[in-house]
């Protein structure tokens, strides 16, 4: 059973009316899955097609549209069978990716909100929050708390029941967006940069925040040490009361993954990696990404073990950062604080091989059975969500 993927947020247009299941099947972590979408499913023009978000509810697909603004851009949801599909008509969603995210309901699958920030023109105005949510949209005013600096999110992150949008460079701001008067919290990271100090390619190069091993962590490979060494540092962030507080889990200097036999024995070059994703259950892990050798791997932070590894060539001539991946989850949030064996010293890889041959319930079977053609036809619908 797999509990989630990478997912590569650059998807590949196809001329086929189908999907093959191939192409779209989850793939155990580091190996990152490329959709690949028929083309129909988008207007003419479109040439560049991205995901945008990922969940239990399926997978939200975004066109940009070369002549316009983001405004015109074409919107697609996917349910995770790959087999109904349903248009954003007359969407009222005009912010950049980073803006928009997916929430899984509580009240079960197929359930599911898109919301998007619309931040003020003033900032003593209220923000805007743009939802999606049963074939209906709704417009939710909330006071918006970033007051002192501007707030760019170069991400959203789905987590128990809220989103965060996340500002590398200084903030997150999180609600939950089903209630019906909803109110953004405004956490500051454990290390905040100067404004404008350090560019948006960079911040993704060097930062990440997302969920792992049921908890929220935050991401920097880039700290120096006393010494003006570089190294690895993990936060977890832990609520007590009404407060939002930051915990040192892992300080991982380069030097001991670099000394390490399981980096030696793969012959890489002493460089600085960029980050790419965290581990969705394994809290511990982070999966690097060495861009000159295109090569994607990840580390035990407390030993500085190479523990998974993966050749990969991003689908696209820019860069790499951490924008390009995502984790793609495929079991609800509740079951992952059920998963202990890892948090009680057990490796990824070795939690991964030993609940492989796990007994699958007769709906997981019946859906196998009905999944083993090599291509599923894509309806196009409005109910299923």
């Amino acid at each position: 059973m797999r509990y989630w993927s990478i997912l590569s947020s650059v998807a590949s247009l196809s001329d086929s009316a189908v999907v093959s299941a191939a192409e779209v099947s989850p793939r155990d972590p580091p190996e990152v899955v490329i959709l690949t979408i028929p083309r129909r499913f988008f207007p003419e023009n479109t040439t560049c097609v991205s995901v945008v978000a990922a969940g239990l509810s399926g997978v939200l697909l975004r066109a940009k549209d070369p002549t316009g603004t983001e405004s015109s851009d074409s919107y697609t949801l996917l349910d995770n069978s790959f087999k109904i599909h349903l248009p954003l008509l007359n969407h009222r969603f005009n912010m950049p990716p980073g803006y928009l995210g997916l929430l899984d309901s509580p009240m079960g699958r197929y359930r599911y909100m898109l919301v998007e920030l619309q931040p003020p023109i003033n900032v003593w105005e209220e923000a805007a929050l743009v939802c999606f949510s049963n074939n209906q949209w709704d417009l939710k005013l909330v006071d918006y708390p970033p007051k002192s600096r501007p707030f760019v999110p170069n991400s959203v992150i789905a987590h128990a029941e809220r989103l965060y949008w996340v500002d590398l460079s200084c903030s997150i701001i999180t609600c939950d967006p089903f209630e019906n008067k909803p109110t953004l919290t405004s956490v500051h990271l454990p290390l905040v940069l100067k404004e404008g100090s350090v560019s948006v390619v960079e911040l993704e190069k060097r930062r990440c925040f997302g969920a792992s091993g049921g908890k929220l962590c935050f991401v920097d490979i880039y700290m120096d040490d006393k010494e003006y060494e570089k190294q690895i540092v993990m936060w977890s962030m832990e609520l007590k009361g009404s407060l939002m507080n930051w915990k040192v889990e892992h300080v991982t200097p380069y030097k001991k993954v670099w000394n390490h036999a399981s980096y030696r024995s793969l012959e890489l070059p002493e460089d600085l990696p960029v980050i790419a994703a965290l581990h969705f259950i394994d809290p511990n892990v982070v999966f690097l990404y060495l861009e000159q050798k295109e090569f994607l791997f990840g580390i035990d932070l407390r030993s500085g073990e190479v523990v998974e590894s993966y050749s990969y060539q991003q689908p696209t001539n820019t860069l790499f950062s951490g924008h390009f991946l995502q984790p793609w989850t495929l079991i609800p949030h509740a079951q992952i604080l059920h998963i202990d064996d890892i948090n009680e010293g057990m490796s990824s890889s070795e939690y991964c091989s030993s609940h492989s041959d796990e007994p699958e319930s007769p709906t997981e079977m019946e859906e196998e059975d009905q999944s083993d053609d090599d291509s599923s036809e894509i309806e196009e619908g409005e109910c299923i969500f």
